[in-house]
């Protein structure tokens, strides 16, 4: 295969071979994990309840396809030095081991994955500390 590198400064040729706009979040990922950290710390009173009864004892990352890349980032930004195992996850059931005393984030571009759905209603019925992410105005 033959790669034209002369499309990487045709911004119309890009635009055309990346209709979900991949490069661009690939492109500015360092940014938005700074604005999420900021946001985090800004907002810090929404994730009390996540340390409610001490830190959690693992934080799983669950989500399919390009939702799941944010679980593979937040697990590769934090294996040095989180005190906590930081795990990304992908399908459509928990690990046997997660239960109440763990964190698990539910990643959901569209908020209708069905995957990403299943895990986080078996993560409630479980016990563990939820979170929900999906895409503005997903139910």
């Amino acid at each position: 295969m033959i790669f034209n590198d002369g499309v990487l400064d045709d911004a119309a040729a890009l635009a055309a071979g990346d209709p979900e706009g991949m490069l661009e979040a690939i492109a500015t990922g360092g940014a938005q994990i700074r604005r999420s950290l900021l946001w985090v710390s800004e907002n810090a009173e929404l994730f009390s309840a996540l340390t409610a009864d001490g830190r959690p004892r693992a934080l799983m990352v669950c989500g399919i396809g390009g939702s799941a890349v944010a679980g593979d980032i937040v697990h590769a930004a934090t294996i040095a030095q989180s005190p906590i195992p930081v795990l990304s996850h992908r399908g459509y059931t928990l690990p046997a081991w997660v239960g109440a005393l763990d964190v698990v984030i539910a990643v959901s571009c569209s908020g209708e994955t069905e995957e990403t759905l299943t895990i986080f209603e078996e993560a409630v019925r479980r016990g563990c500390r939820v979170i929900a992410i999906g895409s503005k105005g997903s139910a």
